[in-house]
């Protein structure tokens, strides 16, 4: 019995420790998203502030800021209500 339940410790704890790397990993590629988001908005509207595709691609670019970093912080939130409050900001 002791056997068995050091191992399902093991398994444990070896599954807890790959469902945070993952959720650090996806929180860095949310954090990269955004970045790179506020980059290419900026570039985009630099370069040509009358087209108006530069206009709704910059527009499209903070769009998609608000909602990588909305994730980001739902992953990364400690509490259920800071989660709720992220939720909130990325889907209303």
């Amino acid at each position: 019995m002791l056997y068995i339940s050091l191992s399902a410790d093991i398994i444990d704890n070896y599954m807890l420790e790959s469902i945070l790397t993952n959720l650090r990993a996806y929180e860095i590629a949310f954090l990269v998203t955004s970045y790179s988001s506020v980059i290419f908005a900026l570039l985009i509207l630099a370069r040509g502030k009358n087209s108006h595709f530069n206009i709704l691609y910059g527009l499209t670019n903070v769009a998609i800021v608000i909602w990588a970093l909305g994730r980001y912080k739902v992953l990364g939130a400690d509490t259920i209500e800071n989660a709720k409050f992220w939720t909130h900001i990325l889907y209303y």
